[in-house]
């Protein structure tokens, strides 16, 4: 049961997941928690149908076919940050960086860039920018991950 609590983890952080994960005691406790957790959520409180959680679940099996989505292969942060704000408005890839010290003169970044015409409670044209230093697909988030949480101004 406590592999269905870890579902919505990646709409938390770290620190929320450690207060919630010591409450949790039994498969109950969990199941609770998973309930309320998606009703909170709900659009439409009461309702059967939760649209927020469709959504959330179709961007975690999309991040699972497009990126190196959180598994034993490896982290890509483009997963987490389309499961978090969906799909970007625009992409622009490839974009190509500086020259990677440890690479000598003939290596770059591989470098793609998201722009969000909007996200709600952070503002408008927001540009999240990813980096493959070792070009190995698995993108690292180069913006500051703080500025996609902060509200707008």
């Amino acid at each position: 049961m406590r592999t269905l609590a870890n579902r919505g983890n990646s709409l938390y952080h770290q620190r929320r997941r450690k207060r919630w994960s010591a409450k949790l005691k039994t498969d109950q406790d969990c199941e609770r928690f998973i309930k309320d957790f998606w009703e909170r959520r709900n659009p439409d409180p009461g309702s059967p149908q939760n649209k927020f959680k469709e959504q959330y679940y179709k961007r975690v099996a999309y991040a699972k076919d497009h990126f190196h989505y959180l598994s034993a292969a490896g982290k890509d942060d483009r997963a987490r940050i389309y499961i978090l704000f969906g799909p970007p408005d625009r992409i622009e890839s490839p974009v190509v960086g500086a020259p990677k010290p440890s690479s000598g003169a003939g290596g770059l970044a591989v470098k793609e860039r998201w722009i969000y015409n909007k996200i709600e409670g952070i503002g408008e044209n927001v540009p999240v920018e990813f980096t493959d230093p070792d070009k190995s697909g698995e993108y690292r988030l180069v913006t500051d991950p703080m500025t996609l949480f902060r509200p707008a101004a």
